[in-house]
């Protein structure tokens, strides 16, 4: 109900589908918001490249 509330969607029926996913780091775009978000927190670049790699591996 609360999303259909920040939709602004209350006359139509919302159906949302949740899926879960094994090894999320595997995929490029979680990956890339990984990296973003440690580059938005002042982790250096190297730091948050050589996680990154050890997620993915």
């Amino acid at each position: 109900m609360n999303v259909q509330k920040e939709l602004n969607c209350m006359n139509q029926k919302l159906n949302i589908a949740i899926t879960r996913i094994g090894n999320p780091y595997e995929h490029l775009n979680i990956l890339a918001e990984f990296i973003g978000g440690q580059l938005k927190n002042r982790v250096s670049f190297q730091k948050a490249m050589k996680k990154a790699i050890e997620l993915t591996e």
